[in-house]
This record gives structure tokens, sequence and C-alpha cells, in this order.
């Protein structure tokens, strides 16, 4: 899910991003919605902050209580 979310919203543009040498700003604020952001939080993730914001999943599929190193590791290989 990871991998096609990244690909989907940013691999595809990465080139036209950087030759225009910047992200437009739709992309931010579509990470932010989706919770892709949490991904770039140290672990483990402040559940307890999180819940008290509404945030309860990454993506709809991994729950923010279930989020560990494995999944920080999978977002950092496909960010990357």
């Amino acid at each position: 899910m990871c991998r096609e979310y990244i690909s989907e919203n940013l691999t595809q543009h990465a080139l036209e991003w950087e030759r225009a040498e910047m992200v437009p700003e739709h992309v931010y604020q579509k990470f932010a919605k989706d919770n892709m952001l949490l991904g770039a939080l140290p672990g483990p993730l402040p559940v307890e902050w999180l819940k008290k914001l509404g945030i309860h999943d990454v993506l709809g599929c991994v729950k923010v209580e279930e989020w560990d190193y494995t999944h920080t590791a999978i977002y950092i290989a496909e960010v990357c």
C-alpha cells in the first residue's frame, strides 16, 4: 500500500518537481490528510496524543498503535 501511494502521489512527479524546484502545496495537504506524514515521526508514535487529535490510522490500513519500526523502515525506504 505504501509503495503504491508513494508512486502515485510522489515518485511519478519527482522529475517535474525537481525541475520546478518546488513541490506543489496540494501534495503536502494530501500527505497530511492521509496521515502519511506520521512516518516521519520518531517511533513509537505518540498514540494517545494522535487519538486526541482524531488520528487513528495511516492510509486507513495501519492503526497508530500498531505502527512500529518495521512500518517506519518501509515508509523510509519507499520515500527515499
